[in-house]
């Protein structure tokens, strides 16, 4: 699932990876970002029937970078899921009520629409990618950054699938938004934590390594596979280069 202001083209390199092996792949396009009205539940509602779609020979792995991947943790709930792959998120603990939704109010960065939609302003992913290749920079120019609701914020978190479904999360060790505390509370939840050489962008910078991720989670590589999937930027000037995530030990 695709993360706050993306678009199901940002998952492309990952996708095309696995559809090569034979995987299918549903990415849905989250309501929040289409509809002026649609929060983080109607997103979750959207990504559970996606995980229905998937799942329907048999069980689904459920991913989402960033935002997305709190509706995973949501939608997957009750579903027939093996595992989850959350990257660039701390999985979220259940709240029942309604959230604090100012985080960016105020805040130069964003630009507010009429209608209580926001976006970042001008090419921000530009600056806090650092290891972008030329081809991802073209991606983000074809695919402008698109307006949500406050709602995404401030919606509650009724379900936290990671309590009992198998999870993974991966964190870039140079994420400007994931610390060194919430990799903390990342393993206190989840046993699974692994802080890759990356920062916030890892689908975009190293989709190869999260093919690989997904693959453990329907039935491990394909036979013969012995290295991790190829990354198609790994040769391009600019790019990061692909290299195994270093598991840390959880707490649990």
């Amino acid at each position: 699932m695709h993360g706050m202001w993306g678009c199901p083209a940002d998952w492309h390199w990952v996708r095309e990876l696995l559809e090569a092996r034979r995987v299918e792949v549903v990415v849905p396009d989250l309501p929040s970002h289409r509809l002026a009205g649609a929060g983080l539940l109607d997103d979750a509602e959207a990504v559970r029937e996606a995980i229905r779609t998937a799942g329907s020979h048999g069980p689904a792995v459920a991913v989402g970078w960033s935002y997305g991947c709190d509706a995973v943790s949501i939608a997957a709930d009750g579903e027939a899921v093996s595992r989850l792959v959350l990257v660039s998120s701390v999985p979220q603990p259940i709240h029942t009520r309604p959230r604090d939704g100012t985080l960016f109010d105020g805040s130069p960065d964003y630009l507010w629409h009429e209608d209580g939609r926001f976006v970042p302003r001008g090419g921000w992913w530009h600056d806090e990618g650092t290891g972008f290749s030329a081809e991802v920079r073209a991606h983000f120019d074809a695919n402008p950054r698109r307006p949500v609701t406050r709602r995404t914020l401030s919606d509650p978190v009724p379900a936290a699938a990671w309590m009992r479904i198998p999870t993974t999360v991966l964190l870039g060790r140079r994420d400007a938004f994931n610390g060194e505390q919430p990799w903390v509370r990342a393993r206190e939840r989840v046993s699974d934590v692994r802080i890759l050489d990356c920062d916030h962008f890892v689908p975009f910078t190293l989709p190869g390594l999260v093919a690989d991720v997904i693959l453990e989670g329907v039935g491990g590589r394909p036979q013969g596979t012995e290295k991790p999937l190829p990354d198609p930027h790994e040769a391009e000037g600019g790019g990061a280069a692909v290299r195994p995530p270093g598991l840390e030990p959880g707490t649990h």
